[in-house]
């Protein structure tokens, strides 16, 4: 290349000290920062300030309980869809589609060390020590043992701030068995309501009861299976009370 046409044409205020830990996903590049993950195009609009909006805001809080003071590495599984930031026993993993318009974080842990992580032929591998590992979609067990899989909501309000509801019922589109509970207040996250295994489609059903009151409540769906699971959609019912006073 001619070193002549070479020029600085914008300084992103974010920097990283982590050299392994970037990657690139479609036009973007995400990186791991001492604030969190940060996306290139989230940050080149904005000087000395960070971005709300930040795929990587979500987690913030949460780097330092995964990575700690270790520096992670980072690859992007095409075939998941997903930017994997990974170290020790757990990766860091975001999950997007651009078509349905859907983006999520999430944990995975392992019984090995992820020393790399690398992919071949649509098949992501994972070599600890000397042993090499692969991922499958249709392994549902790891060495017999079904996988947990926990599934947190924020607290949800139906765009409808401060005001107290009675949620009468809801229907939830699986594909496998899941059990189903609900918090209900954010300042007692301990309160929970029992759990209620539900399976399939219930939309074609009668209406499951959740009988709550409340302003807003945070589904916890929980699944441990040697099957296939994917939440595909959740739908609530409710009638408004009022501005709680």
């Amino acid at each position: 290349p001619d070193q002549t046409l070479n020029r600085l044409e914008q300084i992103i205020p974010i920097g990283t000290k982590h050299p392994y830990a970037h990657v690139t996903v479609g036009n973007d590049i995400l990186f791991l920062s001492p604030q969190g993950v940060r996306s290139i195009s989230s940050t080149s609009d904005v000087v000395a300030n960070l971005v709300e909006t930040d795929v990587g805001s979500p987690v913030d809080a949460a780097i330092s309980d995964i990575f700690g003071s270790n520096s992670p590495k980072a690859i992007y599984y095409r075939n998941g869809g997903q930017a994997w930031f990974y170290y020790g026993t757990k990766a860091l993993v975001y999950t997007f589609s651009r078509t349905a318009k859907i983006n999520a974080w999430s944990v995975y842990e392992f019984p090995v060390s992820l020393d790399y992580v690398t992919q071949l032929d649509g098949t992501l591998y994972i070599r600890s020590g000397n042993t090499v590992y692969s991922l499958s979609d249709t392994a549902y067990t790891d060495d017999g043992e079904p996988i947990d899989v926990e599934i947190e909501l924020p607290f949800l309000d139906f765009k409808m701030a401060g005001v107290l509801k009675q949620v009468l019922s809801m229907d939830v589109v699986f594909s496998g068995t899941a059990n189903v509970q609900h918090r209900f207040d954010p300042q007692e996250p301990t309160l929970i309501t029992p759990e209620l295994s539900l399976d399939g489609d219930t939309r074609s059903r009668r209406l499951i009861p959740v009988e709550l009151l409340a302003v807003n409540i945070a589904p916890v769906i929980t699944h441990s299976a040697d099957e296939a699971f994917e939440l595909q959609a959740l739908t609530y019912y409710f009638e408004s009370l009022g501005i709680t006073p």
